[in-house]
């Protein structure tokens, strides 16, 4: 089941989306620099043991900067979506915690789709705060 999404409500969500993921990529990266210092220091022993340590080390580490590439892409789809809700012709469907991008064509658009926490998703379904008038 999909749920239409304006498009004035997408940016302030995927905008939180791309600090969030950010944030983590920063925190990846940091803990992939660690594991390559922990790594130059274990490199001065001498045989098997400290070469395999570097090796595993080494191993995290690339696992590491991966985790913080893909959250900084997920980042980089979420300011898409921010800046395509912006302008005209698009419009976005919530698909569980999927919000996808569809231009004019109605042909979703990959890189302006990405996952939403079950808060955002609360978040963009909610109901407009209602307003009194006089």
């Amino acid at each position: 089941m999909s749920i239409p999404i304006p498009p004035e409500r997408v940016p302030p969500v995927a905008k939180e989306v791309a600090e969030t993921r950010k944030t983590y990529a920063i925190l990846w990266w940091f803990g992939a620099s660690l594991a390559a210092l922990i790594a130059y220091g274990q490199s001065s022993k001498s045989g098997h043991d400290g070469i395999s340590e570097v090796a595993g080390i080494a191993f995290w580490s690339v696992v590491l900067i991966w985790l913080g590439v893909r959250q900084w892409r997920i980042a980089a789809r979420a300011i898409e979506a921010a800046r395509r809700a912006e302008a005209p012709g698009t419009s976005f469907v919530l698909a569980g915690n999927l919000l996808v991008a569809i231009d004019e064509r109605q042909v979703s658009q990959p890189s302006a789709t990405f996952k939403l926490s079950g808060k955002l998703v609360t978040m963009l379904t909610a109901l407009p705060k209602a307003e009194l008038r006089h």
